[in-house]
């Protein structure tokens, strides 16, 4: 068994790294575009991208490494994009819906489960109806946990 999982990023052109698009409209091909995503790939791989936090430049770029001797491209930002699109194309059409409106909203999805993206929902929601006290009570929370109790052996 291989030490290295190879995935769709891998590409024999050590020249260029894959273009994202080109990453995401193999998964379409492969599972399907899903409701409500315009229907041509590329528009699809656009609408996708729109949804997604952009990349955390330098850390996400992509970059050519070698590995057992062969030249293979890593590319963290494309991985990430491609694993939400998997996961939520695994969505049911209702988690979907609810999953495109809080983006739109300003609520990252990064591939959470439905609870923990509902939870984070909330959260957020709480936040906006009162920043400086949802504030004030996150301090209060993080200056008790890291007060020494004194039990420590």
């Amino acid at each position: 068994m291989p030490k290295y999982k190879q995935t769709a990023q891998e590409f024999n052109d050590d020249t260029n790294p894959p273009r994202i698009r080109d990453v995401l409209t193999a998964i379409f091909a492969k599972h399907g575009i899903p409701e409500g995503f315009p229907i041509d790939p590329i528009a699809a791989a656009k609408f996708w991208l729109a949804h997604q936090e952009p990349a955390d430049k330098p850390r996400e770029l992509p970059r050519l490494e070698s590995f057992e001797g062969r030249k293979v491209w890593k590319t963290p930002y494309h991985d990430r994009v491609s694993s939400t699109l998997k996961i939520f194309i695994g969505l049911d059409r209702p988690q979907q819906v609810y999953v495109i409106e809080h983006v739109r909203k300003g609520i990252p999805w990064r591939g959470d489960s439905m609870q923990m993206y509902t939870m984070i929902v909330e959260q957020h929601e709480l936040m906006m109806q009162d920043k400086d006290a949802y504030i004030g009570k996150a301090k209060a929370v993080v200056e008790r946990m890291m007060k020494p109790t004194g039990n420590r052996g």
